[in-house]
């Protein structure tokens, strides 16, 4: 008996220092790296399938298959602050005078063009909130960061833009697909207003 309690002592041990070796932050990074890698090389989009799989229970493959179909980009120099008025997501304009001129999702969509993964400028991270607070000053910080990419790199700067980018005939699919779209993008771009960070 005292033997048998010794071993069981030893499993707990060794498998307690096996998981807090795995919760530290570079060893969760080479899991994730490793999940991307199933059945292929693990490039960024893979571990992004990977997370996809996890948030959506979504075949990985399938998932990186789906993304690659609907993966699409708008061009900085077709966004208009007409398009950022609202979010037109179902298509409906709301009777403010910020959205009296908005566009809709499909609008929107009709000025976006197919991309490959890796290849888009940036990811737009936003919140619709912020047109209703300052009017058409996140459509001028957009329009001066692609002014800087243009002058920068001498190449028109794409963007992933939810409103023109996600399917909305298939938005479910579309969001299981988001961490992929991410990853498909070069960097994150963050125009950060009222409502993501308010006031304390």
């Amino acid at each position: 008996p005292h033997s048998s309690e010794v071993r069981l002592l030893t499993i707990f041990g060794a498998v307690s220092i096996a998981i807090a070796a795995l919760a530290t932050p570079a060893n969760r990074g080479r899991v994730t790296r490793w999940l991307g890698r199933l059945g292929s090389r693990g490039s960024e989009a893979e571990e992004a399938a990977a997370i996809a799989m996890l948030l959506g229970r979504a075949n990985p493959e399938r998932a990186l298959a789906a993304a690659e179909a609907l993966f699409r980009c708008l061009p900085a120099s077709r966004l208009t602050a007409e398009d950022l008025a609202d979010s037109g997501a179902t298509g409906s304009r709301r009777a403010s005078p910020a959205s009296m001129s908005a566009v809709t999702a499909f609008d929107l969509a009709a000025k976006t063009i197919p991309a490959r993964l890796g290849e888009v400028t940036a990811f737009l991270s936003h919140s619709w909130k912020d047109e209703e607070e300052i009017p058409g000053a996140k459509y001028t910080a957009i329009a001066q960061w692609a002014h800087c990419q243009r002058r920068e790199t001498g190449h028109e700067p794409t963007l992933w833009l939810d409103k023109a980018c996600i399917d909305q005939t298939n938005i479910d699919q579309a969001l299981t697909c988001l961490p992929i779209f991410l990853a498909g993008c070069q960097r994150l771009l963050v125009v950060a207003g009222g409502a993501l960070f308010p006031p304390p």
